[in-house]
Protein backbone atom coordinates (compact mmCIF):
# COMPACT_ATOMS: atom_id res chain seq x y z
CA UNK A 1 0.00 0.00 0.00
CA UNK A 2 1.39 3.42 -0.97
CA UNK A 3 1.50 5.88 1.90
CA UNK A 4 -0.79 8.87 1.15
CA UNK A 5 1.45 11.05 3.33
CA UNK A 6 5.01 10.39 2.14
CA UNK A 7 4.44 8.12 -0.86
CA UNK A 8 6.45 5.20 0.55
CA UNK A 9 5.43 1.81 -0.90
CA UNK A 10 4.38 -0.37 2.06
CA UNK A 11 3.13 -3.94 1.88
CA UNK A 12 -0.64 -4.48 1.72
CA UNK A 13 -0.83 -5.82 5.27
CA UNK A 14 0.99 -2.80 6.76
CA UNK A 15 -1.14 -0.53 8.95
CA UNK A 16 1.63 1.84 9.95
CA UNK A 17 3.87 3.47 7.27
CA UNK A 18 7.40 2.18 7.50
CA UNK A 19 8.70 5.56 6.39
CA UNK A 20 6.77 8.33 8.13
CA UNK A 21 4.98 6.24 10.81
CA UNK A 22 1.38 7.31 10.22
CA UNK A 23 -1.54 4.96 10.72
CA UNK A 24 -2.57 4.10 7.23
CA UNK A 25 -6.08 3.17 8.27
CA UNK A 26 -6.77 6.37 10.19
CA UNK A 27 -4.87 8.83 7.95
CA UNK A 28 -6.65 12.03 7.16
CA UNK A 29 -4.64 14.34 4.89
CA UNK A 30 -6.49 17.27 6.32
CA UNK A 31 -5.90 16.29 9.90
CA UNK A 32 -3.89 18.89 11.84
CA UNK A 33 -1.96 16.13 13.46
CA UNK A 34 -0.75 14.73 10.21
CA UNK A 35 -0.17 18.17 8.78
CA UNK A 36 2.02 18.93 11.76
CA UNK A 37 3.84 15.64 11.39
CA UNK A 38 4.36 16.25 7.72
CA UNK A 39 5.63 19.78 8.35
CA UNK A 40 7.99 18.49 10.99
CA UNK A 41 9.21 15.88 8.55
CA UNK A 42 9.85 18.51 5.92
CA UNK A 43 11.61 20.73 8.44
CA UNK A 44 13.79 17.86 9.52
CA UNK A 45 14.79 17.18 5.94
CA UNK A 46 15.54 20.87 5.37
CA UNK A 47 17.65 20.93 8.53
CA UNK A 48 19.50 17.81 7.45
CA UNK A 49 20.08 19.22 3.98
CA UNK A 50 21.22 22.53 5.45
CA UNK A 51 23.56 20.73 7.83
CA UNK A 52 25.00 18.74 4.95
CA UNK A 53 25.51 21.94 2.93
CA UNK A 54 27.08 23.72 5.90
CA UNK A 55 29.37 20.76 6.56
CA UNK A 56 30.30 20.56 2.92
CA UNK A 57 31.01 24.32 2.76
CA UNK A 58 33.01 24.12 5.97
CA UNK A 59 35.14 21.34 4.55
CA UNK A 60 35.60 23.30 1.32
CA UNK A 61 36.58 26.43 3.24
CA UNK A 62 39.00 24.44 5.36
CA UNK A 63 40.54 22.98 2.23
CA UNK A 64 40.85 26.44 0.69
CA UNK A 65 42.37 27.77 3.90
CA UNK A 66 44.97 24.98 3.99
CA UNK A 67 45.80 25.55 0.32
CA UNK A 68 46.24 29.29 0.99
CA UNK A 69 48.62 28.68 3.88
CA UNK A 70 50.60 26.16 1.84
CA UNK A 71 50.97 28.69 -0.99
CA UNK A 72 51.87 31.43 1.49
CA UNK A 73 54.57 29.21 3.02
CA UNK A 74 55.97 28.44 -0.43
CA UNK A 75 56.00 32.14 -1.37
CA UNK A 76 57.72 33.05 1.90
CA UNK A 77 60.29 30.29 1.40
CA UNK A 78 61.01 31.45 -2.16
CA UNK A 79 61.27 35.04 -0.89
CA UNK A 80 63.78 34.04 1.78
CA UNK A 81 65.83 32.08 -0.76
CA UNK A 82 65.84 35.05 -3.17
CA UNK A 83 66.85 37.46 -0.39
CA UNK A 84 69.72 35.17 0.61
CA UNK A 85 70.74 34.71 -3.03
CA UNK A 86 70.73 38.40 -3.93
CA UNK A 87 72.29 39.43 -0.65
CA UNK A 88 75.06 36.89 -1.18
CA UNK A 89 75.46 37.96 -4.79
CA UNK A 90 75.63 41.63 -3.82
CA UNK A 91 78.23 40.85 -1.16
CA UNK A 92 80.35 38.79 -3.55
CA UNK A 93 80.11 41.49 -6.23
CA UNK A 94 81.10 44.20 -3.75
CA UNK A 95 84.07 42.07 -2.70
CA UNK A 96 85.01 41.54 -6.34
CA UNK A 97 84.88 45.30 -7.02
CA UNK A 98 86.90 45.96 -3.86
CA UNK A 99 89.56 43.42 -4.84
CA UNK A 100 89.64 44.72 -8.41
CA UNK A 101 90.07 48.30 -7.21
CA UNK A 102 92.86 47.31 -4.82
CA UNK A 103 94.61 45.36 -7.58
CA UNK A 104 94.34 48.33 -9.97
CA UNK A 105 95.77 50.75 -7.38
CA UNK A 106 98.59 48.39 -6.40
CA UNK A 107 99.46 47.67 -10.04
CA UNK A 108 99.65 51.38 -10.89
CA UNK A 109 101.79 51.97 -7.80
CA UNK A 110 104.11 49.13 -8.89
CA UNK A 111 104.26 50.63 -12.39
CA UNK A 112 105.34 53.97 -10.91
CA UNK A 113 108.03 52.20 -8.88
CA UNK A 114 109.34 50.38 -11.95
CA UNK A 115 109.34 53.62 -13.96
CA UNK A 116 111.33 55.45 -11.30
CA UNK A 117 113.87 52.60 -11.33
CA UNK A 118 114.06 52.82 -15.16
CA UNK A 119 112.52 49.34 -15.46
CA UNK A 120 110.23 50.34 -18.30
CA UNK A 121 109.04 46.90 -19.43
CA UNK A 122 108.06 46.11 -15.84
CA UNK A 123 106.17 49.42 -15.70
CA UNK A 124 104.24 48.64 -18.90
CA UNK A 125 103.25 45.18 -17.65
CA UNK A 126 101.87 46.62 -14.42
CA UNK A 127 100.04 49.35 -16.32
CA UNK A 128 98.29 46.70 -18.42
CA UNK A 129 97.07 45.00 -15.23
CA UNK A 130 95.92 48.34 -13.81
CA UNK A 131 94.03 49.13 -17.04
CA UNK A 132 92.29 45.73 -17.09
CA UNK A 133 91.09 46.33 -13.53
CA UNK A 134 89.61 49.74 -14.24
CA UNK A 135 92.25 52.19 -13.07
CA UNK A 136 91.95 55.83 -14.18
CA UNK A 137 92.59 55.76 -17.99
CA UNK A 138 94.02 59.29 -18.10
CA UNK A 139 96.66 58.54 -15.47
CA UNK A 140 97.59 55.33 -17.27
CA UNK A 141 97.88 57.17 -20.61
CA UNK A 142 100.06 59.91 -19.09
CA UNK A 143 102.45 57.41 -17.52
CA UNK A 144 102.58 55.26 -20.67
CA UNK A 145 103.48 58.35 -22.69
CA UNK A 146 106.41 59.07 -20.37
CA UNK A 147 107.50 55.41 -20.46
CA UNK A 148 107.51 55.22 -24.27
CA UNK A 149 109.42 58.49 -24.51
CA UNK A 150 111.94 57.27 -21.93
CA UNK A 151 112.35 53.91 -23.70
CA UNK A 152 113.05 55.58 -27.03
CA UNK A 153 115.39 58.14 -25.47
CA UNK A 154 117.27 55.46 -23.53
CA UNK A 155 117.92 53.47 -26.72
CA UNK A 156 119.04 56.64 -28.52
CA UNK A 157 121.49 57.58 -25.75
CA UNK A 158 122.87 54.02 -25.77
CA UNK A 159 123.54 54.39 -29.50
CA UNK A 160 121.06 51.61 -30.32
CA UNK A 161 119.45 53.68 -33.06
CA UNK A 162 117.44 50.90 -34.74
CA UNK A 163 115.77 50.01 -31.44
CA UNK A 164 115.33 53.71 -30.71
CA UNK A 165 113.37 54.04 -33.96
CA UNK A 166 111.22 51.02 -33.08
CA UNK A 167 110.46 52.31 -29.56
CA UNK A 168 109.72 55.79 -30.88
CA UNK A 169 107.34 54.32 -33.49
CA UNK A 170 105.55 52.42 -30.68
CA UNK A 171 105.36 55.72 -28.84
CA UNK A 172 103.71 57.43 -31.83
CA UNK A 173 101.25 54.55 -32.29
CA UNK A 174 100.18 55.04 -28.68
CA UNK A 175 100.34 58.82 -28.69
CA UNK A 176 99.84 60.02 -32.26
CA UNK A 177 101.66 63.24 -33.06
CA UNK A 178 104.13 62.97 -30.18
CA UNK A 179 106.81 65.43 -31.34
CA UNK A 180 109.42 64.16 -28.86
CA UNK A 181 109.22 60.64 -30.32
CA UNK A 182 109.21 62.05 -33.85
CA UNK A 183 112.45 63.83 -33.04
CA UNK A 184 113.95 60.58 -31.73
CA UNK A 185 113.10 58.86 -35.03
CA UNK A 186 114.50 61.77 -37.04
CA UNK A 187 117.78 61.95 -35.09
CA UNK A 188 118.15 58.14 -35.02
CA UNK A 189 117.78 57.86 -38.78
CA UNK A 190 120.35 60.61 -39.30
CA UNK A 191 122.78 58.69 -37.09
CA UNK A 192 122.01 55.44 -38.95
CA UNK A 193 122.71 57.20 -42.25
CA UNK A 194 126.13 58.25 -40.89
CA UNK A 195 126.93 54.62 -40.21
CA UNK A 196 125.97 53.75 -43.80
CA UNK A 197 128.33 56.47 -45.06
CA UNK A 198 131.17 55.14 -42.91
CA UNK A 199 130.56 51.77 -44.55
CA UNK A 200 130.52 53.37 -48.02
CA UNK A 201 126.83 52.55 -48.51
CA UNK A 202 125.78 55.88 -49.99
CA UNK A 203 122.44 54.73 -51.43
CA UNK A 204 121.30 53.30 -48.07
CA UNK A 205 122.30 56.56 -46.41
CA UNK A 206 120.26 58.59 -48.92
CA UNK A 207 117.16 56.36 -48.49
CA UNK A 208 117.43 56.44 -44.70
CA UNK A 209 117.52 60.22 -44.83
CA UNK A 210 114.42 60.15 -47.07
CA UNK A 211 112.64 58.40 -44.21
CA UNK A 212 114.00 60.92 -41.71
CA UNK A 213 112.80 63.88 -43.78
CA UNK A 214 109.25 62.46 -43.78
CA UNK A 215 109.08 62.20 -39.99
CA UNK A 216 111.24 65.10 -38.78
CA UNK A 217 109.35 67.91 -37.12
CA UNK A 218 111.83 70.28 -38.79
CA UNK A 219 113.38 68.40 -41.74
CA UNK A 220 115.80 71.22 -42.66
CA UNK A 221 118.84 69.63 -40.98
CA UNK A 222 118.11 66.21 -42.53
CA UNK A 223 117.78 67.77 -45.98
CA UNK A 224 120.99 69.74 -45.54
CA UNK A 225 122.80 66.57 -44.50
CA UNK A 226 121.37 64.65 -47.46
CA UNK A 227 122.44 67.43 -49.82
CA UNK A 228 125.97 67.19 -48.46
CA UNK A 229 125.95 63.39 -48.86
CA UNK A 230 125.05 63.71 -52.56
CA UNK A 231 127.96 66.13 -53.03
CA UNK A 232 130.44 63.86 -51.27
CA UNK A 233 129.17 60.80 -53.13
CA UNK A 234 129.63 62.50 -56.51
CA UNK A 235 133.14 63.57 -55.51
CA UNK A 236 134.05 60.03 -54.56
CA UNK A 237 132.74 58.62 -57.87
CA UNK A 238 134.63 61.28 -59.82
CA UNK A 239 137.79 60.47 -57.87
CA UNK A 240 137.37 56.84 -58.90
CA UNK A 241 136.82 57.93 -62.53
CA UNK A 242 133.32 56.49 -62.41
CA UNK A 243 132.09 59.38 -64.51
CA UNK A 244 128.92 57.69 -65.75
CA UNK A 245 127.89 56.78 -62.21
CA UNK A 246 128.87 60.25 -60.97
CA UNK A 247 126.75 61.89 -63.66
CA UNK A 248 123.78 59.68 -62.84
CA UNK A 249 124.00 60.66 -59.17
CA UNK A 250 124.44 64.32 -60.14
CA UNK A 251 121.17 64.25 -62.12
CA UNK A 252 119.29 62.77 -59.17
CA UNK A 253 120.91 65.32 -56.86
CA UNK A 254 119.90 68.28 -59.01
CA UNK A 255 116.37 66.87 -59.38
CA UNK A 256 116.05 66.76 -55.61
CA UNK A 257 117.89 70.01 -54.93
CA UNK A 258 117.41 72.34 -57.92
CA UNK A 259 119.31 75.11 -56.15
CA UNK A 260 122.51 73.16 -56.97
CA UNK A 261 121.99 73.62 -60.74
Amino acid sequence: MKCPNCGYANSDETTVCNSCGINLNEYDSKSEIYKSAKAEQVNQRVIEATFRDVTKEKKFNEKQKNAFWRQLKIILLIGIILIIFFSGGAYLYSQYIKNQTELAINSFSDAMGCYEQLQFECALENLDVAAKNGFNPQQIEDLKKRIYESLANEKFIDGDYSDAVQKAEDCIKFNHGNTFCQSIICDSKIEISKRFIDAGEWRDAIETLDEAILVCVDPASAKEYQNDIFRRWIQEEDAKSHFFQANKIRLEWKARYPENN
